[in-house]
């Protein structure tokens, strides 16, 4: 975590101070890693040397303040890569919830087509639109969810209550929208392949 070393101009609190021998700073950096079970009985036992002799030392070259600042600089550092890991996280969990939009969006996309002479909009009767539905509305929902836009009340149930009321009609419609947003969205992104 926190280096031992800084530089000759701001030298850390925790690194060797002027005087301070080769062995009263190793006895200290026992002291210093041992945490919350600080003793100078074990820092004097590391070095082999007297706890009276560890203890002038200790006073002498400001110990306990010495760790306490290693303390707080542990403790930064630990928050820091905590936060870095949650971001990393949510930037996992927000490129997650844009594919499944994406893969929502294509599905629905392919489940429509369009009669070249008529103009009709036909649905593929093999593939069920809820199934499409739902997993645009996941990737929305985990999307809203990791950007702090998500409701509080209890969502409703796009794929349960909505789709089973609509008509054939209606569904066709539906899938038209959403194929057209699709194109939309392919255009504004710059996509030309199938997805």
């Amino acid at each position: 975590m926190t280096s031992d070393t800084g530089d000759k101009l701001n030298p850390k609190p925790w690194e060797r101070r002027k005087g301070e021998s080769p062995l009263a700073y190793q006895a200290f950096v026992v002291y210093r890693d041992l945490g919350a079970a600080r003793k100078f009985v074990a820092a004097a036992d590391a070095v082999g040397k007297s706890t009276s002799l560890v203890r002038r030392w200790a006073a002498r070259y400001d110990w306990r303040d010495r760790a306490w600042a290693w303390d707080v600089a542990q403790a930064r550092e630990a928050e820091d890569a905590l936060r870095q890991q949650r971001e990393e996280s949510l930037q996992r969990q927000a490129r997650d919830a844009e594919q499944l939009q994406r893969l929502g969006m294509a599905r629905l996309s392919g489940l429509i087509s369009r009669d070249p002479e008529t103009g009709e909009v036909r649905l593929d009767p093999s593939v069920t639109p809820r199934d499409a539905v739902t997993i645009y509305k996941w990737g929305v929902e985990l999307g809203d969810r990791i950007t702090g836009r998500a409701e509080t009340a209890e969502p409703e149930d796009v794929t349960e209550q909505h789709l089973r009321r609509m008509s054939t009609e209606q569904l066709h419609e539906l899938l038209a929208l959403a194929t057209e947003r699709a194109g939309q969205e392919r255009e504004e992104n710059g996509d030309e392949g199938d997805e």
